[in-house]
């Protein structure tokens, strides 16, 4: 069976539509735990009504020993799942028909810890199709492609064998946006095998108030300290000098949206003794660091000098 784990935070407008395309799945082997995140609006209700004569639809809300947000409640919902596979899925987005069928069958038939599929960006209207992903493959250079963003894929991509990630730190609760990145990025760093699925089996669709597009300086914050975490353990791993930069340059940037939270600069020291490297192009993002800090302080502006 497979287990399809959804967050859901506000989303009554869009909820009982992803719903319905789980409902209408061609393949019945599957259940849908759904954790409610402390909704303000009707979503909760409505979820409610719609799974009463279905019981293969699990509703519940986050307890309190998991934090708010997306993370806390997909960590809850694994914990909750009773299939032998896991697929991670957002609240406003569509399943194609045959998302179970093609995605059991695949990793059934091979030896692979996860299957990847393929995603169709859509308008809200899943029949206008924006961009077919065609970053999702593999390489030789895998973590490296997957960070530099030459490969990709989405949360809901990927069914898991949950005996895999039974012994992993899942998603990272302190993190408030680029959770799936995050969370893929550290699972490849555990070495899964890995097998593409070429069937776009998911509509995603763009979503103007999706949390994905907001951007506050506590989101930010968020990912500057989880980023150093995480790269830490980056450094680990023979990243290519090109990887390295790329992921020196991402932490850099993040300063014109952080530069008012308390003891930044002393953040940004450990980032720059524990990441540069005395090479041409890390002395010029340095230098354009330093010249955009005073910027800022003098001016409250800057963020051109770091493109």
């Amino acid at each position: 069976m497979l287990s399809l784990i959804i967050p859901l935070f506000n989303r009554e407008d869009f909820i009982l539509s992803t719903l319905e395309s789980i409902r209408h799945q061609s393949d019945p082997n599957w259940e849908c735990v759904i954790i409610d995140d402390g909704s303000k609006d009707n979503s909760y209700n409505l979820v409610l009504d719609y799974i009463k004569n279905d019981s293969r639809f699990v509703l519940l809300k986050r307890p309190s020993n998991h934090k708010a947000g997306g993370n806390g409640a997909r960590n809850y919902g694994f914990k909750q799942t009773k299939g032998d596979y896991v697929n991670f899925i957002d609240s406003d987005d569509i399943l194609h028909p045959d998302f179970v069928k093609y995605k059991l069958k695949a990793i059934s038939d091979c030896k692979a810890d996860v299957v990847i599929s393929k995603t169709m960006i859509t308008s809200l209207d899943i029949n206008e199709i924006l961009i077919y992903e065609e970053r999702t493959r593999l390489t030789d250079s895998l973590l490296d492609d997957f960070i530099t963003l030459k490969v990709s894929w989405y949360i809901v991509d990927p069914i898991w064998k949950k005996q895999f990630l039974m012994d992993k730190k899942l998603f990272d609760e302190d993190l408030l946006k680029e959770q799936d990145r995050d969370f893929h990025i550290r699972m490849l760093l555990e070495n899964p095998k890995i097998q593409i699925l070429d069937k776009y089996l998911y509509y995603y669709r763009t979503n103007p108030t999706s949390i994905s597009t907001n951007m506050s300086q506590n989101t930010a914050l968020s990912i500057l300290r989880v980023g150093i975490k995480r790269n830490a353990l980056l450094l680990k791993n023979n990243l290519s000098d090109t990887t390295h930069f790329f992921v020196y340059r991402q932490m850099i940037r993040l300063y014109p949206l952080v530069y008012k939270s308390e003891k930044i600069h002393t953040i940004y020291f450990r980032v720059i003794c524990k990441f540069f490297k005395f090479k041409k192009r890390y002395l010029i993002m340095n230098i354009k660091f330093f010249i955009a800090i005073i910027s800022f302080k003098l001016f409250g502006k800057g963020e051109r000098i770091l493109k």
